[in-house]
């Protein structure tokens, strides 16, 4: 996804852009599917304020397997 198409607001709490998360993050999460991921600095957007900052949005990441 491109950089400028991932939103960098960080008061936003669900926007668009790739999300991420910590593991302490997944007691609110309501998917079906958890999938390992790694994430280069460089392709962090935002990371919103609400959750304890356990998230964020990202323009790239490499999924590494199913959890």
């Amino acid at each position: 996804m491109q950089p400028n198409r991932v939103d960098d607001e960080s008061s936003r709490t669900c926007s668009e852009g790739y999300h991420v998360c910590s593991k302490g993050y997944l007691q609110h999460f309501s998917g079906d599917v958890v999938i390992s991921c790694t994430v280069s600095p460089a392709d962090v957007v935002s990371i919103p304020k609400d959750y304890n900052h356990t998230k964020m949005r990202v323009c790239r990441y490499t999924p590494i397997a199913q959890v």
